[in-house]
């Protein structure tokens, strides 16, 4: 999956785009404060990979009318490439 930082939406492997939908935040009891991005496909309808790609199977929504949604919490999405930054270098 590609992500495009200038329209903040992910391009999945068939040419679809996945839009932010909303944002949820949740505190542990530590204090710790989580923000999740949601992003969902607006139609999912014909796609080849829809089967591959959906997960899920105690769901009660038929597979017909699901489409695909990613939650990404763009903090740990930083913290990851500064870390693999880190130990890539020299």
């Amino acid at each position: 999956m590609e992500y495009h930082a200038d329209r903040d939406s992910y391009i999945y492997r068939n040419g679809r785009e996945l839009t932010v939908t909303n944002e949820r935040r949740s505190k542990t009891a530590s204090g710790y404060v989580s923000v999740k991005t949601y992003y969902r496909s607006p139609d999912c309808t014909g796609c080849p990979y829809k089967t591959e790609c959906i997960k899920g199977n105690n769901c009660k929504t038929p597979m017909e009318k699901r489409s695909k949604v990613l939650m990404v919490s763009k903090t740990m999405s930083q913290k990851r490439a500064e870390d693999l930054e880190r130990i890539t270098s020299e």
